[in-house]
């Protein structure tokens, strides 16, 4: 079991390290920051906040690492606080700067966890 969890470990960190080089690096971020364009392309299409994430699945990889059961309630907590930090403050800016472009995407892509991305607009009737 112990091995089992360390493995498990460096996966998930493995996979916080992507997702954290994919926001930074990999989606043009400076360009849109300096356009006032919201990012929804790239990992921003799987996750809405891809740098809290590689933040929260990095201390998941390593709580994992740890072999302590009591430490994975960490995770939960940060997730929670994190949550309703980022409704009343990043999330309510986004909303005020975006307006409806922010609540469309914000409908259809989640906060915190990465998730394969949905269609943001319905397809056309044919």
């Amino acid at each position: 079991m112990h091995n089992l969890m360390i493995a498990a470990g460096l996966v998930v960190m493995v996979v916080a390290v992507i997702v954290w080089v994919s926001a930074v690096f990999g989606s043009h971020m400076v360009e849109s920051v300096k356009t006032g364009q919201l990012m929804t392309s790239g990992i921003y299409a799987w996750v809405r906040h891809p740098v809290y994430s590689s933040f929260l699945l990095l201390n998941c990889g390593l709580l994992l690492i740890q072999v302590n059961w009591w430490l994975l309630t960490l995770p939960f907590i940060y997730w929670v606080a994190l949550t309703v930090l980022m409704k009343h403050t990043e999330e309510r800016w986004l909303e005020n700067e975006f307006g409806d472009e922010y609540i469309q995407y914000a409908a259809h892509v989640n906060r915190i966890f990465p998730w394969p991305p949905q269609r943001l607009t319905k397809p056309r009737e044919s």
